[in-house]
């Protein structure tokens, strides 16, 4: 396997290099130019006509629930309830 892997990564740098013939002169042509900033004009900030309401989490808005009261979540916990007491 080491010697499948070891080939695989000479053939690919292989053919990367084979792609990679260039010689920056380009680039290099370029690096002597002075490079120049320039702001381009985006859009106009956003104004807020009025503040954003505060965040309320829609849990205890209507006090505290009783859980005598409401419907049972888990059903198995009361059944487990009844065969203990009986």
């Amino acid at each position: 396997m080491q010697n499948t892997i070891h080939w695989a990564r000479e053939w690919v740098r292989t053919v990367l290099a084979a792609l990679a013939t260039t010689t920056g002169r380009r680039r290099a042509q370029c690096a002597d130019l002075p490079a120049v900033a320039v702001a381009l004009p985006g859009p106009p900030p956003l104004v807020s006509l009025a503040p954003l309401p505060r965040h309320r989490s829609p849990y205890g808005v209507h006090g505290l629930l009783d859980g005598e009261d409401t419907v049972l979540v888990r059903p198995y916990v009361a059944a487990y309830e009844h065969r203990a007491a009986s």
